[in-house]
């Protein structure tokens, strides 16, 4: 049996056993750490930045901010296991739920990262967004991986399935934003008539 730290740092260095201690033990207890670590970071990083807009810089704001990243982590985490589910592909949902919480655990290096460009280059907003956007990409392709670890699927399926959510969600924003602009025009025609 191997210690949280153990499966941590085994999540980065050597992904497969780490993954296959994360099957048997299947410790959603570190998952839910490891999102709240990433909420907790994120928001640490904006704060350093400046970049708290719909929040204030309190404890509140920052519990908020785990909660979301734990509430999201599960919403993200059954939807994929549902995909993977629905395709006939077998895997635990509790094991998936650990391994993208460590994946997740990739923003915690926004906080160095905003130390070092407030240091470097104070007031660039792009170099901030561009340093978040690479963390995310980063910590997109750790969650592919913990997809390939947990259901034994290729990478092409694991990257497929990782983007079905997000297509989803952006299909359901067009959806509403197409029935708010058909009810907008049809009140403009209403009221010209």
């Amino acid at each position: 049996m191997m210690s949280a730290a153990e499966v941590v740092f085994d999540y980065f260095e050597d992904h497969t056993r780490s993954a296959d201690s994360v099957r048997h033990s299947r410790p959603a207890a570190l998952g839910l750490l490891c999102f709240a670590l990433t909420g907790v970071s994120v928001f640490m990083a904006q704060a350093v930045l400046g970049r708290l807009a719909p929040f204030s810089l309190s404890v509140t704001s920052m519990v908020l901010m785990a909660i979301w990243e734990i509430v999201l982590g599960l919403a993200f985490t059954a939807m994929l296991h549902l995909v993977m589910e629905f395709e006939g592909i077998q895997g635990s949902a509790a094991s998936l739920f650990a391994l993208m919480g460590l994946a997740s655990l990739v923003w915690a290096l926004t906080v160095p990262l905003a130390l070092i460009l407030r240091l470097v280059a104070p007031g660039n907003g792009w170099l901030a967004t561009a340093a978040f956007t690479l963390v995310g990409l980063l910590s997109l392709g750790y969650k592919a991986r913990s997809i390939q670890d947990n259901y034994q699927v290729g990478a092409a399926r694991a990257w497929i399935t990782l983007f079905v959510p997000y297509a989803a969600v952006v299909v359901a924003a067009l959806l509403v934003f197409a029935v708010a602009m058909v009810t907008m025009f049809r009140q403009i025609l209403q009221w010209v008539s």
